[in-house]
């Protein structure tokens, strides 16, 4: 039988698909024999009649994880489905809820077929999706998962909210693996590590590891920002997994805006404002303090560049985009942003791969399993 390990959060964001690919890489040179399973998840992607949730996907190209991608993802919802159930009487229900632990479970039986270890990633904290009966909690105890708990970095709220998981993981039976907090500061660093581990061994938890923050991953990439705004990429599209740090907005003069340019920046600029694309691009290619500083450019109001100045941005490997909205719509979108690793985000895989190898004690993990 292989042993299977549950890797959740306890809030949004919390960097837990990060910590799975790491983990999952890590367990895979230990054993080649790793399976993946994201048992609900959301129907972000359709593939032919299927839907499947955009973590297994990501799982699937970015690692090669040798499961068929439906078993990887065999239950997805969005709101239409929840709608839809909603309106089912009490017994069709039920019904439903059986059907989806019925598919679970033949598609677990399939992932750790052969496997050493199963890796599942679940969704959300202890109870997201408990009014299904698809709880975390009532997926590990299904799957005989323990359960790593990841959180954000902080100094009380990350104690707090491992304690309340702790508490919900065990009245359904689930054995706490440990827990990894995330995006943890330098300054946060000696603090948990003294009195964040006699918390967690207090709740009979070991603290498995501290991941810093890596301003990267936080990091929207240029297809990303396309993405959210509607956006068609006219040049560069090479290196639309260029990740940005920081927002110009091109909307006063060449100096101002020179100054307002950082390392990473996304310009976002008016695609009549020629003068303004053009001094970017030449400080990006020559000025010996902004060398290199541009991430991309959104050119709004439907303007395309002339094609002057296209061949610069061109020559420069900047990726640039059309966007139909206006400058102020646009920078209003952006702001909502919200970023996900994609398979092509080759630079952001390969550092949650490291950060894993380098901070979290998976030989513990491992023995932890086999105990």
């Amino acid at each position: 039988m292989s042993r299977t390990v549950m890797v959740t959060g306890t809030r949004r964001r919390d960097g837990k698909t990060a910590v799975t690919i790491g983990l999952t890489a890590a367990l895979r040179k230990r054993t080649p024999r790793v399976g993946f399973i994201k048992p609900l998840g959301l129907s972000d992607i359709t593939t032919g009649s299927f839907r499947l949730d955009r973590d297994a996907v990501l799982i699937e190209k970015a690692l090669s994880v040798p499961c068929s991608i439906q078993d990887m993802s065999p239950v997805t919802l969005d709101q239409a489905t929840v709608m839809d159930l909603w309106k089912l009487g009490s017994q069709e229900y039920e019904a439903k809820g059986r059907e989806m632990r019925d598919q679970i479970r033949e598609a677990f039986a399939a992932v750790s077929r052969d496997k050493d270890v199963v890796v599942v990633e679940g969704t959300g904290h202890a109870m997201v999706g408990s009014v299904f009966g698809l709880g975390n909690a009532d997926l590990a105890r299904e799957l005989g998962a323990k359960v790593i708990i990841v959180v954000s970095g902080g100094i009380g709220q990350p104690m707090d909210e491992i304690a309340a998981n702790v508490e919900l993981f065990k009245a359904h039976g689930v054995e706490i693996a440990g827990a990894v907090i995330n995006r943890v500061f330098p300054h946060e660093r000696p603090i948990l590590e003294k009195f964040g581990r006699r918390i967690l061994d207090g709740l009979h938890v070991p603290l498995l590891g501290l991941i810093p923050r890596i301003e990267l991953l936080d990091a929207p990439t240029i297809r990303d920002a396309a993405e959210r705004v509607g956006g068609e990429a006219v040049s560069g599209k090479g290196h639309l997994s260029n990740a940005f740090t920081w927002v110009t907005l091109a909307a006063a003069n060449v100096d101002i805006m020179l100054t307002r340019l950082k390392p990473a920046s996304l310009l976002i600029a008016s695609g009549d404002r020629s003068d303004l694309v053009l001094a970017a691009i030449n400080a990006h290619r020559d000025d010996p303090e902004l060398k290199g500083c541009l991430a991309g450019i959104l050119l709004t109001n439907g303007v395309r560049p002339a094609k002057q100045i296209a061949r610069l941005i061109e020559k420069s490997d900047v990726p640039c985009v059309v966007v139909e909205q206006d400058t102020y719509s646009t920078a209003l979108e952006i702001g909502r942003l919200e970023t996900d690793i994609n398979p092509s985000d080759q630079r952001k895989i390969e550092t949650c791969i490291k950060l894993v190898a380098e901070h979290v004690d998976v030989d513990a993990i491992m023995s932890g399993l086999d105990a």
